[in-house]
């Protein structure tokens, strides 16, 4: 059987290869990178990573020196690694197969700096019935849930190394209560909105591990001038520039 792929340029040092009928570079990813805070000192790693483009982000963007990228699907698994070494990555970025509910069997404790996450966000008994099978262990708890992904992030990160996650507003108490039994306080979190007037459809949060108790509300994001959603915001625009990003979405 033949598998489609595209080849989209992200920014002016990352091609990304994709399978076109799979999961592609979204909002999701392009928000959670900018959210994020590292250095060109720093160890990180991205559970959940698909094609690696999380990873080759932050490479580029000089927000790590290093990262894992952990992938349940082999199929993806492999993809990343195709990524990492066409873009020249494949001595900072390492593809990890497995299951987050198993890293401790793949990367040594307190390995990282900071860990990111775009996890499965859906029970896996909803959506639709006939969506293929990896999209729907990318989108629904299959390989485990939000707790599971607190779980391995505890366990990749430093004392006092920082957890940034991308999540579903009305899942917060969910992920809220599987930081707090992880050791993991969050700290900052933003709401972001389509557009002025819209309900929130996305959160970004950090959490930061062994801390104490103090969450910092940062005003909302909004990506759409108005509801027509034509143009960017000046926010989301100064965003896409800071990651370089080139292809309009």
């Amino acid at each position: 059987m033949v598998i489609a792929m595209r080849k989209t340029i992200i920014n002016n040092e990352i091609t990304l290869n994709e399978y076109t009928d799979g999961i592609l570079f979204g909002t999701d990813a392009l928000l959670l990178t900018a959210f994020s805070w590292g250095s060109s000192r720093r160890t990180g790693c991205d559970l959940g990573g698909g094609s690696g483009v999380i990873s080759l982000l932050t490479l580029s963007c000089n927000y790590a020196k290093k990262m894992y990228s952990v992938e349940v699907q082999k199929k993806y698994s492999e993809l990343a690694e195709l990524n990492f070494g066409e873009n020249g990555y494949s001595d900072k970025a390492v593809s990890v197969l497995c299951d987050v509910r198993d890293i401790s069997s793949h990367i040594p404790s307190g390995t990282c700096d900071f860990v990111l996450s775009n996890p499965p966000y859906m029970p896996p008994d909803s959506g639709k019935k006939n969506e293929k099978e990896e999209k729907r262990i990318a989108r629904h708890e299959i390989n485990g849930g939000i707790s599971d992904f607190c779980k391995a992030a505890y366990w990749c990160l430093r004392s006092g190394g920082n957890f940034y996650t991308v999540y579903r507003p009305e899942r917060l108490p969910e992920l809220f209560f599987a930081m707090q039994n992880q050791r993991l306080a969050p700290k900052r979190l933003k709401t972001v909105h389509p557009s002025s007037g819209e309900p929130p459809s996305l959160i970004l949060c950090e959490a930061k591990k062994d801390a104490s108790n103090g969450l910092i509300f940062e005003p909302p994001l909004y990506i759409y001038k108005d509801k027509n959603r034509s143009s960017y915001t000046a926010e989301m625009d100064s965003i896409m520039q800071s990651l370089k990003i080139k292809r309009q979405r």
